[in-house]
């Protein structure tokens, strides 16, 4: 991943194959400063959290191999409670 703005990074959409699934609303930063993962809005319109880990950054998109990658709610709000939010 290269370096990039938390702004410009909110205003990728979230794809697979090209289908937009989800889009970024808030970023989940580490007490180190690392980012951990994004906060997403699916098509369905749930929030999920998705492991920066399991996302490849690009210039136009943020890609995911699967939707399988997003997990839900619960798993968002547990990492919430651990992280600080960038928006």
């Amino acid at each position: 991943m290269t370096a990039v703005s938390i702004t410009s990074l909110l205003r990728l959409p979230v794809r697979t194959n090209g289908i937009e699934l989800a889009r970024p609303v808030d970023a989940l930063i580490a007490a180190a400063g690392g980012l951990i993962g994004l906060e997403i809005v699916c098509g369905d319109g749930h929030r999920r959290f998705l492991p920066v880990a399991a996302a490849e950054i690009l210039p136009d998109e943020i890609r995911v191999g699967s939707a399988l990658v997003f997990l839900d709610e619960r798993e968002l709000a547990w990492y919430r409670e651990r992280t600080t939010s960038a928006a």
